[in-house]
């Protein structure tokens, strides 16, 4: 390397002091963050926030690297400075600034704070080296001058501020899905309550009523109510867990939970919509009884033997409790098609 003067190794020390210092506020305007300062104070990360504090430690690394070429580079400065000085010792700081003079290590390690901001990074996390050398940039090389692992840094740094934006996004749409799950928690209990009451009182009308094929209540069974105490003790125990501002936000649990819950909504519902179908077609058979008996009394048939009798065992059925659906409705289909005979030329 060609020896330069005193004046442009003073420039260049200058000027990598400077960026020492822009990289030092960088770096403490980065523990400041809330959102930084959120992802340290907790007591457990999930792998999101493992590779975001590893992203720091690399930071903080690189920072120490730079800051050891610098004062080394500052060292030999002032020894070529001295009465024993040389331009050996001032080519040794050009090499230094300008050579391949850093090589990252492949183990990385917890760095202090920069200034006096508070306990530093190696106090307050345990450092995974293997995930850290996973995280290391494989096509990098080993070696490298500060120039280029100063790009290195500005361009990790940024990056890891993105993420960090990008994690407090995440957190406030879980928090926004959390207040969703305990309202939901909170509306599926109430819903499951009423439904089950309106289920049985329903069920028992129908069993009152409806004796279909003559086994009298068949149709869907309602659901027991231990299985119903089960899932709503599950949803209030869930929905008093995310109200806690220490749990963690267990969002596929309350999942789960809402799926079951809909599964026996689902069943009640369906519960509801067979017994309602058997007593509308009950009202719904007695309704075209009527209609056909007045149909017969309009046209002179009424007295009918035939179809006397075939109306007055279907009356007999329909109006009975429990009412035999089956075989009232095949007496009134008979009933029916008796009439249009008789009608027929």
């Amino acid at each position: 390397m060609p020896i330069q003067s005193d004046s442009t190794l003073e420039q260049l020390l200058a000027q990598w002091q400077a960026r020492i210092a822009t990289l030092s506020q960088a770096l403490l305007k980065l523990e400041n963050l809330p959102t930084y300062r959120a992802i340290s104070e907790k007591s457990f990360h999930d792998l999101t926030e493992q590779d975001l504090l590893q992203s720091s430690y690399q930071l903080f690394e690189q920072f120490e690297q730079l800051v050891q070429v610098v004062e080394q580079a500052q060292a030999l400065h002032q020894d070529s400075l001295g009465f024993l000085g040389n331009h050996q010792q001032a080519t040794a700081a050009l090499e230094l600034l300008q050579g391949e003079s850093i090589q990252l290590s492949p183990m990385g390690f917890a760095p202090g704070t920069v200034g006096d901001s508070g306990q530093s990074l190696g106090d307050r996390f345990s450092l995974s080296t293997t995930r850290l050398s996973q995280k290391l940039n494989p096509a990098a090389p080993q070696r490298m001058t500060p120039e280029q692992l100063l790009t290195q840094f500005s361009t990790q740094y940024q990056q890891l501020l993105d993420e960090l934006q990008q994690w407090k996004q995440r957190q406030v749409q879980v928090a926004r899905e959390r207040t969703t799950a305990i309202a939901q928690i909170q509306s599926f209990c109430e819903q499951l309550n009423q439904r089950y009451s309106a289920a049985q009182a329903i069920q028992t009308d129908y069993q009152q009523k409806i004796a279909q094929g003559g086994a009298r209540g068949s149709g869907p069974e309602l659901p027991s109510a231990v299985q119903l105490q089960a899932i709503t003790q599950a949803g209030e125990q869930l929905r008093q867990q995310l109200l806690s501002p220490t749990s963690e936000n267990n969002l596929a649990t309350y999942q789960t939970w809402q799926a079951e819950a809909q599964q026996l909504l689902q069943c009640l519902a369906g519960l509801e919509s067979h017994c309602q179908q058997q007593l509308s077609l009950r009202q719904e058979l007695r309704g075209r009884l009527d209609a056909t008996k007045a149909k017969a009394l309009a046209l002179g048939q009424i007295e009918t033997l035939d179809l006397s009798e075939l109306a007055q065992s279907a009356e007999r059925l329909l109006y009975s409790r429990p009412t035999p659906l089956e075989e009232s409705q095949q007496l009134l289909q008979q009933y029916e098609r008796t009439l249009t005979q008789l009608l027929q030329p």
